[in-house]
């Protein structure tokens, strides 16, 4: 049950948006998008951040 307000995150912008953001905060993955697919914006990035911040302490 913790980890689930991630799914609301994860899919918020569309598919793979939300995970390669995840992942990249994680340093698992570089987010490197192909077109038509953008990187998330600076406001789910911040609510992911967030957290993960939270969720690791």
């Amino acid at each position: 049950y913790k980890v689930a307000p991630s799914i609301d995150l994860i899919f918020a912008e569309g598919n793979p948006v939300g995970i390669k953001a995840l992942l990249e905060k994680k340093g698992i993955v570089e987010n490197n998008l192909r077109l038509p697919l953008v990187r998330s914006t600076e406001g789910l990035s911040g609510k992911i951040n967030t957290f993960i911040d939270n969720f690791s302490s």
